[in-house]
């Protein structure tokens, strides 16, 4: 049972979609989190001296993270950022180390790591249910209505399924990245190798995930409905992974964390790498 007072919460905006998604993540925990403020980034010095402010959501546009995030720190308070955090390799260092010298927990929201869908298939592969996985393929369908897509959703979506990616090999470095625009707006296609052999081919066209794992003895499929078929010399077999609200649960992460001072499965430190 948790006794802990609840958390009080700054969210900076910016971001009106992350935003919302963060306010409405922290309502789902009314006992372990409590926002006491939502401000843009003008006001954002006044709102960090309230001495309610524990721990600061940075739902900014990508261009103000990294500053919302040195503020954060410097007012002493724990951060959960929106990924990017940080718009190049060099920023990303320093706020790890600013975050790491105040004894302070830097989380980025990162919500591919909560996912259902993927944590099952993580574990089916961690079940050697397909053998050694080698080709990790996720296609990003066309929005529906467009046929293109904005560079900031390419980057975003990206750096998301290069997580994913990781999640399915156990955590892996990433050691290589190839990546091509192709047409005109139309589609983006990335190669990222990872330790231990695993290759990812990721096709960014904005719009709802397709995934298809190939391994030695067979194939994973996971729809965005949460639907994951398994192909193998013995069959093919269908579930259906659990509905749950994956950004409530990245959340609850995040205070179990601040509270009791653990690392996040999705620490800045290790994110830094799809920068």
């Amino acid at each position: 049972m948790n006794t802990a007072p609840p958390v009080g919460i700054l969210i900076i905006g910016g971001d009106a979609v992350l935003t919302a998604t963060h306010r409405a993540a922290y309502a789902a925990h009314p006992d372990r989190a409590r926002i006491v403020g939502v401000v843009d980034e003008a006001a954002t010095a006044n709102a960090l001296a309230s001495p309610e402010v524990r721990a600061v959501s940075v739902c900014t546009t990508v261009e103000q993270r990294a500053v919302a995030i040195h503020a954060a720190l410097a007012a002493e308070n724990h951060v959960l950022a929106a990924h990017p955090f940080a718009t190049e390799t060099g920023e990303g260092r320093d706020l790890v180390r600013t975050a790491a010298a105040a004894r302070r927990v830097l989380m980025i929201a990162e919500p591919a790591r909560f996912d259902p869908l993927h944590l099952r298939i993580a574990e089916l592969i961690a079940e050697d249910a397909v053998g050694v996985p080698t080709l990790c393929r996720i296609t990003r369908s066309p929005a529906p209505g467009s046929d293109s897509v904005c560079a900031d959703t390419i980057w975003d979506n990206t750096l998301r399924d290069i997580e994913t990616l990781r999640i399915f090999a156990g955590g892996a470095s990433v050691q290589e990245v190839y990546a091509a625009a192709v047409g005109t707006g139309a589609a983006h296609i990335a190669t990222v190798r990872v330790e231990f052999g695993i290759v990812g081919l990721l096709i960014e066209m904005g719009g709802e995930r397709e995934i298809a794992i190939s391994g030695t003895a067979g194939e994973i499929h996971g729809s965005a409905d949460g639907t994951i078929t398994v192909r193998t010399a013995a069959g093919t077999a269908t579930e259906c992974a659990l509905r749950t609200d994956r950004d409530a649960a990245m959340i609850a992460h995040f205070l179990t964390c601040v509270q009791q001072r653990d690392e996040p499965a999705t620490a800045a430190w290790a994110m830094r790498e799809g920068l």
